[in-house]
Parts: C-alpha cells; sequence; structure tokens
C-alpha cells in the first residue's frame, strides 16, 4: 500500500503537476497582457529544496514597429517556500537565470498600453534576490532607413542580500 501511494506520488510530480504549472503560467501572462507571450519548455519540480525549473523560456511583449521587448534565457531555478502561504504570503529564494538575453527594439509607432483596466489582486511576494550568469542586453532603435543599435554582453549581477 505504501509503495502503492510513493509511486501515485511521484507519478503526480513528474507528470501532472508539472503540465498543469506551465499551461498556469503561460495562461496567466496571456490573461494579464494582451500583446505578451511566453513559451517555455517542460517544469521541473524539486522537492529537496523545494523548488521550480524551466529551460528555454521565452518572452515577447509589445508591438511591431513600436515598442517590443524579447526575452530568452537558457534556464531559471526559483527556490520557493509555502510555509508563509498560511500568512497571505509567497516566499520566493534567489532566482538564478542563466543566459539571460534581453532585446528591446523601439521603432516610431505609438502603441496603446496592453494592460487592461481590471482591479488588480494583490499578492504578497517576497523574492530573497535575482542572480543574472551570462546576461546580455541590447537596445535597438529603428528609423525610416536607419537603426541604431547599443548591446552589451556578458552579464554576471546579483540583486538581493
Amino acid at each position: 500500500m505504501f509503495l502503492a501511494l510513493l509511486a501515485a506520488g511521484i507519478a503526480l510530480k513528474e507528470t501532472v503537476v508539472p503540465g498543469l504549472l506551465r499551461r498556469r503560467l503561460v495562461s496567466a501572462v496571456k490573461e494579464n497582457c494582451e500583446t505578451c507571450e511566453l513559451s517555455l519548455s517542460r517544469v521541473r519540480v524539486s522537492l529537496a529544496p523545494l523548488a521550480l525549473s524551466c529551460g528555454n523560456i521565452r518572452f515577447t511583449q509589445g508591438t511591431p514597429n513600436a515598442t517590443m521587448i524579447h526575452a530568452e534565457a537558457e534556464r531559471v531555478y526559483v527556490p520557493f517556500s509555502l510555509s508563509p502561504l498560511f500568512k497571505s504570503r509567497f516566499r520566493i529564494g534567489r532566482i538564478e537565470i542563466e543566459q539571460l538575453a534581453v532585446e528591446v527594439t523601439e521603432g516610431d509607432l505609438y502603441a496603446s498600453p496592453s494592460v487592461k483596466n481590471s482591479p488588480a489582486r494583490p499578492l504578497d511576494l517576497e523574492i530573497e534576490g535575482i542572480e543574472v550568469r551570462k546576461g546580455s542586453f541590447t537596445y535597438v532603435r529603428e528609423y525610416p532607413g536607419r537603426k541604431g543599435i547599443l548591446g552589451v554582453s556578458r552579464i554576471n549581477a546579483v540583486v538581493g542580500p
């Protein structure tokens, strides 16, 4: 009986929960931002320590020829704790992001904001810090017939305690 429960728990952890989390993350981004798109590979759940990790993350927001933000990361690791949930608080440890590439492209068109006018649900979130390894940032300004590019690579940064 114990082995059957253990096998069922492992099956839930490895197959059901990651798929549900992945779908929920993608749909939450789409629900809250009309011009946003998130894609990610399989989400993995670690029990010791409690954490989520995912690879090949891609996020895009904006309107072509106006302002577009495109971000890609090879891997994101997010440790978290469930104990503060009893206090209506969600605590996340130090988020680790590997090979983050952010590109902001600004064109000449004006795009209206994609934020819906609905009441925001307050979220009590505490993040211990963020660490970026091997990151890059590119800013592209497009003018009719011209283009300006500013890029910074090999960014390693830590924010937080």
